[in-house]
């Protein structure tokens, strides 16, 4: 059946008000608030290029900060956490996000960052259940990477030129702060380690001292110490390597345990000593004496630590930036 002239125009004109009343809808900071409040994630606190932020994603960001120890928990504190910067961060996420939405990202780079998360859960059964116990699935979570891939690679673009360091920079930087390259003595040391730190039952210590004994009088009868930490030492970072710590400086080790370390010669085994934290016998390996770092052998260190300052001032300029650009923002206080 055809359609007269009048009734397509009317088709016509009911499809054109359909499509502006949904895109006044979507637009419209009353009714996004309104679907909010309907939908339990509270009032709508800013709109940037279509993409809501509502009180309740202020609340999630503001614990993901506090579990990564970014923030401060306030009822342990006592300090008012600023919330409305907690709002302007996820403006400018949002708006980073959205004109980064065509950069390109290498499927090396996202399989790298997947993997990175998924490792951290193992096995594949344990990743899947947290996945979906906070509401993620596979390709959500895909998606989500990557946006934040895609974000990260425009911000490095956008704040590319104002990281650069030149050598003039970090030869000033050397010259105005002499202290901090003078290497201080550092020791490589190897241990044999015991946990006992001072909570422990007096029958579980009881127990470690009777075991670090027959260690020591293994080791004194001439058996090898790499092989003995690798079959009882407690040390699980150091173990599989003979216990060795690398080398460090004071300012790396427990006072009580580097106290120790400087009384010995290279080569010495001790006898076994309790430290705070448990039962050790320590190997000393080398040793090398303090000295001052040329600015040659500095300027790895310093190029870093200049990027790193300039890296977050950046990111900082480009945050309040972007944190303007959103299509409304709530203006009372949070």
């Amino acid at each position: 059946m055809k359609l007269g002239p009048s009734i397509t125009g009317m088709f016509v004109a009911a499809c054109l008000a359909g499509v502006l009343c949904g895109e006044f809808t979507y637009r419209s900071t009353s009714c996004r608030n309104a679907f909010g409040l309907v939908g339990g994630r509270g009032r709508l606190l800013a709109l940037v290029h279509g993409a809501g932020i509502y009180e309740a994603d202020v609340h999630r960001a503001m614990q993901e900060a506090m579990n990564r120890g970014v923030v401060s928990d306030p009822e342990q504190t006592g300090e008012k956490i600023d919330r409305r910067s907690v709002l302007s961060a996820l403006v400018a996420n949002a708006r980073a996000e959205d004109l980064a939405r065509y950069a390109a990202i290498s499927r090396s780079a996202f399989d790298h960052e997947y993997d990175l998360l998924r490792y951290q859960l193992r096995p594949e059964q344990k990743w899947l259940l947290s996945l979906h116990a906070n509401g993620w699935s596979k390709r959500s979570l895909h998606s989500q990477l990557a946006k934040w891939l895609q974000a990260r690679e425009w911000i490095e673009e956008q704040i590319a030129t104002a990281i650069k360091i030149s050598p003039d920079e970090c030869l000033q930087y050397y010259q105005a702060h002499p202290e901090a390259f003078s290497q201080p003595i550092r020791f490589r040391a190897s241990h044999f380690f015991l946990a006992a730190p001072p909570e422990t039952a007096t029958d579980v210590v009881e127990g470690k001292q009777r075991a670090i004994k027959t260690f020591s009088d293994c080791i004194a009868e001439g058996e090898n110490f790499a092989d003995l930490v690798s079959t009882g030492s407690e040390d699980e970072a150091t173990k599989t390597r003979g216990g060795d710590l690398n080398y460090f400086s004071e300012s790396r080790m427990p006072f009580d345990f580097f106290a120790i370390i400087t009384k010995m010669r290279v080569g010495e085994i001790s006898a076994i000593v309790r430290t705070h934290l448990g039962f050790h016998i320590v190997q000393i390996t080398d040793k090398k004496p303090g000295a001052e770092m040329t600015f040659e052998q500095s300027q790895p260190e310093i190029r870093l630590t200049l990027e790193n300052l300039k890296r977050r001032a950046a990111v900082e300029a480009l945050k309040a930036e972007l944190s303007r650009k959103s299509d409304f923002i709530a203006l009372p206080a949070l």
